[in-house]
């Protein structure tokens, strides 16, 4: 028996069609979400995921990425001063030259530095319930979410240091940073 080719259809992944939002979105292009911040409580979102960069007005998707748990923690180093030279200047641990911000304000002059990696915060990537929700490909059509325009807040609550179990003081850090940052929608999905 011959096995006949079949292309899986991208467009049967997100049921705009049945659920009658394409059609929605057609007759209100502006009604995509923009406006609208959504939080996400879980182990993190991955802002390298396809879709996640930009919305569908160009602003910036993932607004902030916020470790609730304390498990991102960054143990700094010694306090650095900016050469003189370069008063806005320093080098990183990985010997890049980091940039500072005019704005800020430091009357000691002393910088402590640490970095971690995104990835040992937040392993784990729940994009495929983001990308139905919020995800922008405008060279994908197929796969634009139902709400392109709307942000995202990344509220990490799977601490790494517990096997990602989430903590009430995780919890209570995020219902925070809802309150804070004005949240429109908060998607628990772990």
């Amino acid at each position: 028996m011959e096995m006949q080719s079949f292309n899986y259809p991208a467009s049967g992944l997100l049921q705009k069609e049945v659920t009658q939002v394409a059609e929605f979105l057609n007759k209100n292009p502006t009604f995509d979400g923009r406006g609208t911040v959504i939080a996400i409580l879980d182990t993190g979102i991955d802002p390298a995921a396809m879709g996640m960069q930009k919305t569908s007005t160009g602003k910036p998707k993932v607004i902030d990425f916020i470790d609730c748990t304390g498990a991102g923690d960054v143990e700094m180093g010694p306090a650095q001063k900016c050469p003189d030279d370069k008063p806005l200047e320093l080098v990183g641990a990985s010997g890049r030259t980091l940039k500072l911000n005019p704005n800020w304000k430091n009357p000691s002059g002393d910088w402590h530095l640490g970095s971690k990696s995104l990835y040992s915060i937040a392993p784990k990537e729940v994009t495929r319930a983001l990308s139905i929700a919020a995800a922008f490909h405008p060279e994908e059509p197929a796969s634009i979410g139902i709400a392109p325009g709307a942000q995202l807040l990344s509220l990490s609550i799977g601490d790494q240091r517990v096997d990602a179990m989430e903590t009430g003081i995780a919890h209570m850090r995020a219902v925070n940073a809802v309150i804070e940052y004005n949240v429109d929608l908060a998607n628990m999905s772990f």
